[in-house]
Order: C-alpha cells, then sequence, then structure tokens
C-alpha cells in the first residue's frame, strides 16, 4: 500500500471533539462511519503510519476531493501525553490543494459529528463460559476436577450466571514427565449479559472486561483461579445463546480424556457479597478505582502463585497491600502505610497495639524480597529449579519450599484485607499469626 501524504510540518490539527464524547474505540468507529458514509465516491482507508501514531486516514478517488484526511486522538506536540486524547484532524496534500478543500473537508466532519450525537449505540447480547485456569495444575501431578456447580442461577452486576448440565474436559502436560497426561475436567459456567455499542468487537470488549471483573471476584470468593473458556459471543439474536451453548458444549464435551468415572456434581454456593462488590467496584468513584486496582493485583498474583512463579507473585501481593495506601504521595510513604494498615488488622485482641505488630507485618510482607524480585529480577522459591517438581530435605530444611509458604501466608493476608473492603468480613489475625510462627519455629507446611 503506498503512503498517502502526511500534514505538512507545522499543519494545523482542528479540533473535532473533547474525550469525553469518544472515551474509547468504539465510539471513536462509530463516529468514523459516520465520516466515512460523508466522504465522495470511493476512497482508501487505513493508518498507523510512521510519522502519526494512533491515526487513520481517508483518501477519496474521485475528483470532488484530492486531498487527504487524518484524524487522530491527542495532541500533535506530545502524541504520547494521555491527559490530551481529544480528537482532531488535518489535510494532507499540496498546499494550494489543502487550502482549497479544507472548509469541504471540515464540514463533513462536523455534519458527522452531529449525526454521531444524535445516533445511539445498541444493546448487544452476549453469552460467555468461564471454568478453572488451567494454568494453576501447573505444578500438578493429579488431575484437576471441579464438579461443583449453580443450583439455580445467579445475577452479579449486569450479569447472569448459570451452569449447564455438562461437562467439560480437557488434558495438559504433567510436569513431571510432559509426555504424560491430567485431566481438567469441570462443570462449567455460563454467563450471559447485555453491553451498549456501537460496534460488535466493542460489545465484545465490554464484555470481555466485565467478565475479567466476575473472574477476579470469583478467584477471590471461592479460593481457585477462574477464567475464560470461550470468549464473548456477541449474539445477532436472542435465541442464539441457546444454539451457542448447545454446540460448544457438545464440542467440549468430546474433548479426549475424560476419566473413566467423575464425581457426582456439588452445589456451587456463591457468597452473596458479590452484588454490592461489584456495585462498589464499578461506581466510578476513587477509592472503587483504588479497590479495584487492588483486586486486580490479588488476581493477577494467585494466578502467577498457581502457576508456579512465587517471587512475582509475592511482589504483586505487595501491590495489593500498598493498594490501601491512599494518601501516600511516595514510594516510602506507600509501604510504610501498607505495614501500618496490616500491623493494624494483625493486632485485634483488646488492648493490643499496631505498633506493636509492625515488625511482624514487615516479615509476613516480605517487602526486601518483592524490591530484589522488581528490580533486580531475584528469584527466591522453586522457580530457579525451574518448578521441577523435585526436593531435598536437609538440617538446613528447603528455603525455596519455605520462601513459597511465606508467600502463601501473604496471599492469605491480602485475600482477608480485600474480604474486608469488598465484603465487611472482619480480618481474624489468629491463623495468620500462628502460621507465621509455625513456619518461624521450623515447622513442615506442606
Amino acid at each position: 500500500m503506498t503512503q498517502p501524504p502526511l500534514p505538512a510540518p507545522g499543519a494545523r490539527w482542528r479540533d473535532i471533539a473533547p474525550a469525553r464524547l469518544l472515551p474509547d474505540g468504539d465510539t471513536a468507529v462509530g463516529f468514523a462511519r459516520h465520516v466515512y458514509a460523508r466522504v465522495p465516491g470511493p476512497y482508501a482507508l487505513g493508518g498507523q503510519f510512521a510519522g502519526v501514531p494512533g491515526a487513520i486516514y481517508i483518501t477519496p478517488s474521485g475528483p470532488e476531493l484530492t486531498t487527504t484526511l487524518w484524524l487522530r486522538h491527542g495532541d500533535e506536540l506530545d502524541l504520547n501525553d494521555p491527559r490530551d486524547r481529544d480528537l482532531r484532524f488535518a489535510v494532507a496534500g499540496p498546499a494550494d490543494r489543502v487550502t482549497a478543500e479544507t472548509p469541504r473537508w471540515e464540514a463533513i466532519v462536523n455534519d458527522a459529528l452531529a449525526a454521531f450525537r444524535a445516533d445511539a449505540p445498541a444493546a448487544r447480547a452476549w453469552t460467555a463460559f468461564l471454568g478453572p485456569d488451567p494454568a494453576q495444575g501447573a505444578l500438578r501431578s493429579h488431575d484437576l476436577i471441579w464438579s461443583d456447580q449453580l443450583e439455580t442461577p445467579v445475577t452479579v452486576g449486569p450479569l447472569a450466571l448459570s451452569s449447564p448440565d455438562a461437562w467439560v474436559h480437557t488434558i495438559e502436560p504433567s510436569p513431571h514427565d510432559r509426555t504424560l497426561l491430567y485431566t481438567v475436567a469441570f462443570r462449567p459456567l455460563q454467563v450471559s449479559g447485555s453491553t451498549v455499542s456501537f460496534t460488535g468487537p466493542g460489545a465484545a470488549e465490554a464484555a470481555a472486561v466485565q467478565l475479567d471483573l466476575l473472574c477476579q471476584l470469583l478467584t477471590l470468593a471461592t479460593g481457585r483461579v477462574w477464567t475464560h473458556w470461550r470468549t464473548p459471543e456477541v449474539l445477532e439474536h436472542p435465541d442464539a445463546a441457546d444454539e451457542l451453548a448447545d454446540a460448544w458444549l457438545r464440542r467440549a464435551s468430546r474433548l479426549p480424556h475424560l476419566p473413566g468415572r467423575l464425581p457426582e456434581p456439588q452445589a456451587l454456593e456463591l457468597p452473596g457479597w458479590l452484588p454490592a462488590a461489584w456495585d462498589r467496584l464499578t461506581a466510578g468513584t476513587s477509592a472503587s478505582t483504588t479497590a479495584a486496582e487492588a483486586l486486580t493485583a490479588f488476581d493477577s498474583a494467585v494466578g502467577l502463585l498457581t502457576s508456579g512463579r512465587p517471587s512475582d507473585a509475592g511482589a504483586r501481593f505487595q501491590a495489593v497491600l500498598e493498594g490501601f495506601s491512599r494518601r501516600a504521595r511516595t514510594a516510602k510513604e506507600r509501604k510504610e502505610q501498607a505495614l501500618a494498615h496490616v500491623a493494624s488488622r494483625l493486632a485485634a485482641l483488646p488492648g493490643q497495639r499496631a505498633e506493636d505488630f509492625t515488625d511482624v507485618a514487615a516479615a509476613i510482607a516480605m517487602t526486601g524480597r518483592r524490591d530484589g524480585t522488581v528490580h533486580r529480577g531475584a528469584r527466591y522459591g522453586s522457580e530457579r529449579r525451574r518448578n521441577m517438581p523435585v526436593r531435598m530435605l536437609s538440617i538446613n530444611g528447603d528455603e525455596a519450599h519455605t520462601y513459597e509458604q511465606r508467600v502463601e501466608t501473604l496471599h492469605r493476608l491480602c485475600q482477608a484485607l480485600l474480604l474486608e473492603e469488598l465484603a465487611g468480613i472482619p480480618v481474624d489475625p489468629a491463623p495468620l499469626l500462628q502460621r507465621h510462627q509455625d513456619l518461624n519455629d521450623g515447622v513442615v507446611i506442606w
């Protein structure tokens, strides 16, 4: 493809609309379609050329317009400035033609903007399927089987959750011998929702964002790592959900290596606080954003831990703790406030003072190890033996295994703090302190 003419150096990029009117790719495409509809004759379309990053161009091939229209977000002086996402346009071509045709292009853009403002995005239904993240079996030597399912549908925010009467199963290589296989089998969770968008891909992207939050909440609530097994499918008509589900389940239930005997289904009981937690996380306030970031860090950390990357997981868990440092201005203040918050939750009995638990909080958080991983790439767990399931206990113990158990303590602490934040469940420090003491005393925890 021949590169079209670029705007002349110093060319004026004219304002079209503020960022709040076109906050994402879906709305930008919705607006651009109105522009395309008003360009006379056939035209060439493209973008992302060197010199104009994050832009698209329109070059008509008819005689009415001979110049190229460029559209982009951001200021021409600093395209990477996240504070400036206003939409602008410029015209490129011979100087005399640019001068002559810019008013016509401006009229096209303004007419398209008026039509876009009057346009309404459509509600688009979608459906998807969730289940266990297979990566959490990366250290397993046995099958990963979830037999629980919802007995009745559940609503969380705008999402409807239900359990089809079917098994999904597949196989994964064993970490002991990758020519051997273990089974991943589960009762899938079907999630249905509806998003408002101008395009099908925009609806799918919005649905994926909602599914991500739901998976994070399910991981927090159940202690198991959830992920998508079927990405959101935007439905062409309402009845398509059943058709798609039936077709997907027929195929998914025919995957290889299903064990000869599977357990009877058990009830999947989701806690009643999930809808309120969803509402809080999506409220759009500063506090909700902070809580959502902490939950995202927790979800990422659990995924790293269960897939055999405890050092990286420890660093992410530290990010969860620092997420509670909402008034901190520096990295040092964030760490100090995070430890103070942890210490205040460990001092739960009458007469106990938070300052007496500062050292214990620091020991559980392992801030120094986190800094080693983040700044030097240091690894303290079984990563240094590439997570191969080999161990040797001696008079010195197994430092890698002990570190992983300390990360597990940090995991439980972060889970407790988030459950307090999102579900109002008070932190019980006793099991955390006991586990920490057991590790200090050399008690082997498997």
